[in-house]
């Protein structure tokens, strides 16, 4: 649902196509989603979704999640600075097929560990 998506508007814009509500994007450019709400700590995730490209031969298709944490703990804290930048990187693949839709399923990962329990704050996922 097109509802929970952040995009800038110079990246692009939300259509309809055949019945479906879709994110399209410019050359290029990427669409973020803010998830810090609703992410559970230390849960496992496996994100899918259908992608349509035109106008070139094949794409390259990457999701990567990022957590800024400002860590109080420089000891035993998830890393040795006062802001840690953490990374999941579930998918990155090449979709071949222009015009059609791809359903295109990420590898299932954890979520960064129970990162409740860890002293300091989350920024943003």
């Amino acid at each position: 649902n097109h509802k929970y998506w952040k995009y800038a508007t110079n990246s692009g814009y939300i259509t309809e196509d055949e019945g479906r509500n879709v994110m399209v994007l410019g050359r290029d450019k990427l669409m973020r989603q803010e998830i810090l709400d609703t992410a559970v700590p230390n849960k496992s995730y496996q994100m899918s979704f259908y992608a349509k490209f035109t106008g070139v031969a094949s794409v390259d298709v990457k999701i990567i999640l990022r957590m800024r944490f400002q860590n109080n703990d420089l000891v035993y804290g998830p890393c040795t600075s006062r802001v840690c930048n953490l990374y999941e990187r579930p998918l990155r693949t090449k979709l071949r097929g222009a015009g059609t839709w791809h359903h295109v399923v990420a590898d299932e990962f954890r979520m960064f560990g129970n990162y409740t329990e860890w002293d300091g704050s989350i920024d943003f996922i």
